[in-house]
């Protein structure tokens, strides 16, 4: 730790004899009331911390506690305590971004506050070396000085810093060890019986206290089924008279040849219970309690209802960053049950829902293959809004394509998906496609063209407010300079003790070394990953950065042939499409009072759509545009199965419009000689 120690005492040691050269005249009176040390008369921020609410009120670690250790400490170096800057906070420790901590640390740095006080090194981090090293950087940069009470130690020299950063090693494997523990402990009590399982139990179920210890605390629950009236309950239903018996029916109604929808909205219909409402947990829908099918689906199927209980079903994972996360996280797979603990319970499990019978139909028709769905996506590409561009005003569930068919004609229309799948989730939404798209179209360009305050259009509006977006991260080039001067330094000890290794002889020495070296190549490869998440991030930035640029610039560029798209054209029909996957638009649809559609337009960019409009060869190839011919598709790939030209089946249904414009395709006769409004129009 020598260089980084190094770096960190001579940073901290300019700003101390600065501090007390700026502050001397402040403090030169009135010392002699105050307890002489160099700290007398400084201001100080407390930062007590637990991992969970729970410990916050727990004896010898609670937060109450640690505040009265931190004060009684400052009273001893005669520090006045800065309330504005003294933040309780329930926050793991293994992150480095915490909410009130980075609150405390802009008051501190914004109200000049010199002393942090914490009770012990792991209420600041047990994130290891790395996490403990970069907080100092952060601390010394900001001009600030930390202090553990439990260690009486003052963090400001060489000495110091060794001892704060093995107290943070310390701390990473005391948690490290302590997860094990708990892991193996309650893999102990799986095997032994020990149903592990939250404090709810699941729908249909109820926990009963089977054991206590001598001081009457619950030591194991048994699983039984909730035998209690609907009605004493407070949810009068004519479904099922308790919480088991409507499990059981849904299991029935499933064997019998139901749907999952089907079951979900007659459960919805009479009334019956969510599992949210009968644990009395806030509606997670605008529209309170709905059954849903997923839900249904998981009850009905899930081997709880044969009287098996399993533990230990996902497994956990940490993943690198990746397009959809800029930073490490948990991923969560299934394991097979083979791989699951079988628990079998002391004191009895749950009697099964339903007899052999009904499981095995149950099982049967869930092993059916599922019968493929109406291909409504051939009409699908004759529709503008296809692919979830289109939102429900109502609910904000997507709209999908749907189909009816009419002797010889099919008509397409828009329809909620979520009305669809769940009835009582919303009033439900239809729109004729043939309606909605050329007023959509039209809201599009409309977004993108006008002017508003300023004179800006949506896009300058939108790339002023991405790159203020990107450079407002509270951690951002500060946090990784400061981990990459660590990361650094670090390697530097490393190389240092490897050295000194192949010099030293002694055995004993050699064994001291090597634990020194084995301390810091795991931090070391620890913060190579966390640089990379922020280069990635970084990348991310730039990247969205340069492509409302490329979208800028492509709008000027094809601005003429964007406002000559006729939405009423089934030849433009692709190229819109495309323009609308490449800006990101979603448009939520909804009907005026007299049923006139009504559009509102929304366009999220990102580095993944960034792609040209056009390739070169299609732009140079809008010079040569005969009359009869296509506009140019994206990247140059033809259309012609959607030209209103070309030949059609006779067993192929006809799309009926209910009226057309003229078409638009002779003002594409050359690139240089657009009109400035269309001429068929």
């Amino acid at each position: 730790m020598g260089n980084l120690a190094y770096n960190l005492a001579m940073d901290w040691a300019v700003m101390w004899y600065t501090q007390v050269w700026l502050n001397g005249s402040e403090h030169s009176e009135g010392t002699s009331t105050m307890p002489t040390t160099e700290f007398a008369g400084q201001t100080a921020g407390l930062y007590p911390r637990v991992s969970s609410k729970k410990q916050a009120k727990r004896d010898r670690n609670s937060l109450s506690d640690q505040e009265t250790a931190c004060r009684a400490y400052t009273d001893d170096l005669g520090m006045v305590v800065d309330e504005a800057c003294v933040k309780p906070e329930a926050y793991t420790s293994t992150v480095m971004k915490r909410p009130e901590l980075n609150l405390l640390l802009a008051e501190m740095k914004a109200r000049h506050v010199p002393n942090l006080i914490i009770d012990r090194a792991d209420r600041l981090t047990r994130a290891g070396q790395i996490a403990a090293a970069t907080f100092l950087q952060q601390f010394t940069r900001a001009g600030i000085v930390l202090h553990v009470v439990s260690m009486d130690l003052i963090v400001r020299d060489d000495k110091g810093i060794k001892d704060f950063l093995d107290a943070a090693y310390q701390a990473r494997q005391d948690n490290l060890q302590r997860a094990r523990i708990v892991a193996r402990a309650k893999r102990s009590l799986a095997r032994a019986g020990r149903y592990l399982r939250g404090n709810k139990a699941p729908y249909g179920h109820r926990y009963v206290a089977c054991e206590w210890d001598d001081e009457g605390n619950v030591l194991d629950k048994k699983m039984v089924l909730d035998e209690r009236s609907f009605l004493d309950l407070g949810f009068p239903t004519t479904f099922a008279p308790t919480p088991s018996a409507a499990r059981r029916e849904m299991v029935r109604l499933y064997a019998q040849g139901w749907s999952w929808k089907r079951i979900a909205t007659r459960l919805d219909q009479e009334h019956v219970p969510t599992p949210d409402a009968l644990a009395h947990r806030a509606p997670r829908s605008a529209r309170g309690h709905l059954w849903w099918y997923q839900t249904v689906r998981y009850l009905v199927l899930h081997p709880l209802n044969a009287g098996i209980l399993t533990n230990f079903r996902n497994r956990y994972s940490l993943a690198d960053p990746d397009e959809t996360h800029d930073e490490e996280w948990t991923q969560v797979r299934v394991k097979p049950i083979s791989e699951h603990i079988l628990v079998t319970p002391r004191f009895g499990g749950p009697e099964p829902l339903a007899d052999a019978a009904t499981l095995a139909q149950v099982e049967a028709r869930a092993q059916m293959p599922r019968p493929k769905p109406i291909p409504n996506g051939i009409y699908a590409e004759r529709a503008l809004l296809s692919g979830g561009r289109a939102r429900c005003a109502l609910c904000g569930g997507p709209l999908r394509v749907r189909s009816v068919r009419r002797k010889t004609k099919v008509y397409l229309y828009y329809a909620c998906h979520r009305h669809e799948l769940q009835r009582a989730a919303c009033p439900g939404l239809s729109l004729p496609v043939t309606l909605l798209d050329p007023g959509a179209w039209f809201s599009v360009v409309d977004a993108l063209t006008t002017l508003g305050e300023g004179n800006d259009s949506y896009l300058d509006v939108l790339a002023a407010t991405q790159a203020k977006t990107d450079t407002r991260a509270e951690t951002g080039a500060d946090y990784a300079d400061n981990l990459r001067r660590v990361r650094d330094a670090f390697q530097v000890e490393a190389e240092t003790l490897a050295d000194e290794l192949g010099k030293t002889r002694s055995a004993l020495a050699r064994d001291a070394i090597q634990r020194r070296i084995d301390r810091l190549e795991p931090e070391i490869v620890e913060a190579t990953r966390k640089l990379a998440a922020h280069a990635h991030r970084a990348e991310t930035t730039a990247a969205r950065r340069a492509l409302l640029g490329d979208v800028l610039e492509q709008w000027l560029r094809y601005s003429d042939v964007v406002l000559h798209l006729d939405p009423y054209v089934s030849a433009c029909l692709p190229t819109m499409q495309a323009i609308l996957r490449l800006t990101g638009a979603v448009l939520t649809i909804g009907k005026t009072a007299r049923g006139a559609p009504t559009v509102a337009v929304a366009f999220t960019f990102t580095p993944q759509t960034a792609a040209p409009w056009f390739t070169a060869e299609a732009l140079a190839a809008l010079a040569a545009w005969p009359p009869d011919d296509l506009p140019p598709s994206p990247h140059g790939r033809a259309r012609v199965e959607s030209s209103p030209r070309s030949a059609r089946p006779e067993t192929q249904p006809a799309i009926v419009a209910a009226s057309f414009r003229g078409s638009c395709l002779p003002c594409h006769a050359r690139a240089e000689a657009f009109p400035t409004g269309c001429q068929a129009a």
